[in-house]
């Protein structure tokens, strides 16, 4: 068996087309995806790490809302989740990671609806994908890793 050259910005570029493509037939639809995220500590690996997710989802035609939450609490991130989750312009939802210290993370996972839960970390989430369900989104780098799995030489 020969190996096979994995050429991630190729995949990257491969990747954003397809989601430009899907982003205009939403558009087209008139639904405009809106990512609600949530930002709860000042790590500045973490805001360097949502600024560029926050491009990457904009370059497509995704608007992205970012909430700063300093001083969050386990009941004030579940709160936001839930006000969010019922905000019918709201496509997804993603909790920026690591949460402030003496957050309940199950509770904040219990949370997130699976429909939402952009990163599939969501208890729900989880579990369908567990079950073998298709309806709830994958971690992304699980899914990236995946994706690698069906290339052929």
């Amino acid at each position: 068996m020969s190996a096979i050259r994995l050429d991630g910005a190729a995949r990257a570029r491969a990747v954003h087309a397809d989601t430009l493509q899907r982003v205009k037939r939403l558009l087209q639809h008139g639904i405009t995806p809106q990512l609600a995220v949530l930002l709860s500590t000042d790590d500045p690996a973490a805001r360097s790490y949502l600024k560029a997710k926050q491009r990457a989802a904009e370059a497509v035609g995704v608007l992205v809302d970012v909430h700063v939450m300093p001083d969050a609490t386990t009941a004030s991130i579940v709160a936001w989740i839930e006000e969010r989750a019922a905000d019918e312009h709201i496509s997804g939802i993603l909790i920026e990671t690591p949460l402030p210290a003496g957050i309940d993370v199950g509770r904040v996972r219990q949370a997130l609806p699976a429909d939402l839960d952009v990163d599939g970390v969501g208890v729900s989430s989880v579990g369908r994908l567990t079950a073998g369900g298709s309806d709830a989104y994958p971690p992304a780098t699980a899914q990236a890793a995946v994706s690698y799995t069906h290339l052929r030489a």
